[in-house]
């Protein structure tokens, strides 16, 4: 009996420091994280887009076109893991946006970084907008969101040009207005825009040197 007694005590003062010993690891990492929190930043190229009144705007694109990618980054410049909960399209012309990522849930390491793309592809003309909201971890801004804007106009195609030149009378030094008609890279959004200052050209024998 007092051998069994013996251990018993042994036992216990066992167990006793084992919670000890656990007390006191975990007192040790909630002090080293203390205060310590992911904190999430969006930028658009080295422009910081601000949570709540950031906005990048896409600028003209003609119906049923699309639009350059437009990468964004999010980084974490706090000292935990950043978790990205959800990265979605939300109010007003959510289908005129597409978000495209790898996937709409991860997590950021501190001081790292990761991208996503967003295109514009309008199907009717006019203003459109829609805000991007980042559903994350950060406990100041776990609801981050910022505003896409994209202004559509209706396409034009190259006889629109041939008949404005014809039905405006100008002269718009001819196969060297179509051609960069053809060829200039920034695509329709500027095509319509060439057409539109052509119809404000109310005279005749306008010169347009390119």
């Amino acid at each position: 009996m007092p051998l069994k007694r013996s251990n018993t005590k042994f036992l216990r003062y066992m167990i006793l420091v084992l919670i000890l010993v656990i007390l006191v690891f975990s007192t040790v990492i909630f002090l080293e994280n203390w205060g310590k929190v992911p904190e999430i930043h969006v930028f658009k190229g080295l422009t910081s887009i601000a949570p709540g009144s950031g906005e990048y705007d896409f600028g003209i694109v003609a119906v049923n076109n699309v639009s350059s990618e437009i990468q964004f980054i999010i980084q974490n410049l706090g000292e935990q893991d950043l978790k990205i909960e959800d990265i979605s399209l939300v109010n007003g012309d959510t289908s005129q946006f597409k978000i495209s990522t790898k996937s709409t849930t991860f997590t950021i390491k501190p001081n790292n970084y990761t991208t996503f793309t967003i295109t514009f592809s309008p199907t009717s003309t006019g203003k459109k907008t829609a805000i991007v909201l980042i559903k994350n971890n950060d406990p100041n801004k776990s609801m981050y969101n910022f505003t896409v804007i994209g202004t559509a106009v209706a396409a034009y195609g190259p006889k629109d040009v041939d008949a404005l030149a014809e039905s405006e009378k100008l002269q718009l030094h001819g196969a060297m207005f179509r051609e960069l008609y053809h060829t200039i890279s920034i695509g329709p959004q500027i095509q319509g825009f060439l057409k539109r200052q052509a119809l404000k050209l109310k005279m005749f024998q306008v010169h347009i040197f390119i």
